[in-house]
């Protein structure tokens, strides 16, 4: 995805935004609504392990017409 891991193979907000094509304050935003991105708290930083952006983008593509994240979330949740 373009994007490499740190030493402690995750990524920070910045990056994670970048390999998603997103700007910080959705990936910020996505956390507040607690929409489908797994992330890690250490302290004050936040980190995205590569392999959960790569899999959540995954989700995406594999629902038809899907433009965004909420095919993603219904997907996860199952049906209403």
């Amino acid at each position: 995805m373009g994007s490499k891991p740190g030493a402690d193979g995750l990524l920070n907000e910045i990056e994670a935004a970048r390999v998603l094509g997103l700007s910080v304050a959705t990936l910020r935003n996505y956390r507040w609504l607690g929409r489908g991105l797994a992330y890690l708290e250490l302290g004050r930083a936040v980190r995205y392990a590569l392999e959960d952006l790569e899999e959540w983008v995954q989700h995406i593509e594999a629902i038809p017409g899907v433009a965004s994240d909420e095919g993603f979330i219904a997907a996860r949740e199952g049906p209403a």
